[in-house]
């Protein structure tokens, strides 16, 4: 219990920090901010900006959802946890690849501490995307439509859902 409420009271100095961060001019992007998705992934991700913010979200047709179903979930570009900014943050660098085999399960690990009866993955899409503060953040999509964000380390509490927005699995 003493975890959950850290963790909620973190995302809250988090989200006040960043609600005092310079916005973006969505349709002057700055030069060198990312737009798109390699492909490997844009079957669920997609970047956008909007209301200033810079962000990576599901894709339309999509929902990504805390575990209990009652959240949506989306990764803001910001300078790191319970950081502000003094200049409007962005994508600068996003690199997407496919992962199998041991290291599948090793990534895994972590999430499955928070969904013990979850079916094992045999492969997954990681993003690592870098913002012009340098600051990194990874998101594991697992093929059990299962994902987690790391930003800088991995956590069970930071494991959320894909699925389709009738709330039915998404094919891999």
């Amino acid at each position: 219990m003493i975890r959950i409420s850290t963790f909620i009271f973190g995302m809250f100095l988090s989200l006040l920090a960043f609600s005092e961060q310079p916005q973006l001019d969505c349709k002057n992007m700055p030069e060198g901010s990312v737009t798109d998705l390699p492909s490997i992934a844009s079957g669920f991700a997609e970047v956008k900006c909007m209301g200033g913010l810079h962000f990576i979200t599901f894709k339309k047709g999509l929902q990504w959802l805390t575990p209990d179903g009652e959240n949506f979930v989306e990764f803001y570009a910001r300078p790191g946890f319970n950081a502000a900014s003094d200049e409007a943050m962005f994508y600068t660098k996003i690199k997407v690849r496919e992962v199998k085999g041991g290291e599948v399960i090793a990534k895994w690990s972590v999430p499955k501490k928070r969904l013990k009866d979850s079916n094992k993955p045999d492969k997954l899409v990681e993003i690592q995307a870098i913002t012009n503060r340098g600051n990194k953040i990874t998101i594991n999509f697992f093929d059990n439509n299962w994902a987690n964000y790391c930003n800088p380390i991995c956590h069970p509490l930071y494991t959320f859902r894909l699925i389709n927005d009738d709330r039915s699995l998404i094919k891999w």
